[in-house]
């Protein structure tokens, strides 16, 4: 299996900025939870702890009533 990584260029001098917590309705929490399991299992992503750098995911549900994340850095 071929690992995949991807590294946010971060510009020399830039001030660390954590967005505001955004609240997720209650309903969407056992969607989130089922994607985010899916994407740990599969080491899309992994936790990291501690993070100077925080921001909020994007949820976009689709037709098919499945949800996307999305983050904007």
């Amino acid at each position: 299996m071929q690992l995949i990584q991807h590294v946010v260029l971060i510009k020399e001098g830039v001030k660390e900025f954590q967005q505001k917590l955004r609240k997720v309705h209650p309903s969407l929490e056992p969607l989130i939870h089922k994607e985010l399991t899916k994407l740990l299992d599969a080491w899309i992503i992994y936790i990291v702890r501690h993070s100077t750098r925080v921001s909020n995911l994007v949820l976009v549900r689709k037709k098919s009533a499945e949800i996307c994340f999305y983050i904007a850095f």
